[in-house]
C-alpha cells in the first residue's frame, strides 16, 4: 500500500471524516486515483490547522498511520472550506486506524506493508 504523509492536525482531520480533501501541489500518479492510500500523521504540526480543531500539539497521534482512504479524483478548484490549493486530493470511503505502530513517514506516496504497518524499503541490486 502507498502512504502519504500529513502534518498533524489535518490527518486527524482527515481520519474523523471531516476533512475530505487534501492540498498538494502535485498530482499523484494516474494508477493511484481509485486506489486505498493510507494517511500517515507525520511528526511535523501546522499551526494554520489549529483554526479547524480545538485539539493542540501533543493532543493527537504523531509519527503513525491514522487512516486508510481512497483517492477519489484531483481538482484545480473547490468550494471545500479546506481547499489550499493548487490540486485537492479528493477522498473517500476514509477508514481510521486505531493503534498502529509508530513508523517514519516519506516524502510523496511511498510504500507501506499495510499488514504490519512498516515501512518498506528497497535495496539497491549487488553490484550497483
Amino acid at each position: 500500500m502507498r502512504a502519504l504523509t500529513v502534518k498533524q492536525p489535518w490527518a486527524s482531520l482527515i481520519a474523523s471524516g471531516e476533512k475530505r480533501i487534501e492540498n498538494r501541489s502535485w498530482r499523484p500518479p494516474e494508477a493511484m486515483v481509485g486506489e486505498r492510500i493510507a494517511i500517515h500523521a507525520g511528526a511535523g504540526w501546522d499551526k494554520r490547522g489549529e483554526a479547524f480543531t480545538a485539539a493542540r500539539k501533543g493532543d493527537l497521534p504523531q509519527s503513525r498511520v491514522v487512516c486508510t482512504a481512497v483517492i477519489d479524483r484531483v481538482v484545480e478548484a473547490s468550494d471545500d472550506r479546506f481547499w489550499i490549493g493548487p490540486l485537492g486530493w479528493v477522498l473517500r470511503d476514509v477508514r481510521p486506524v486505531d493503534d498502529a505502530p509508530q513508523v517514519r513517514g516519506g516524502l510523496s506516496l511511498w510504500r507501506l506493508n499495510s499488514s504490519t504497518w512498516d515501512r518498506e524499503t528497497t535495496t539497491a541490486p549487488s553490484g550497483s
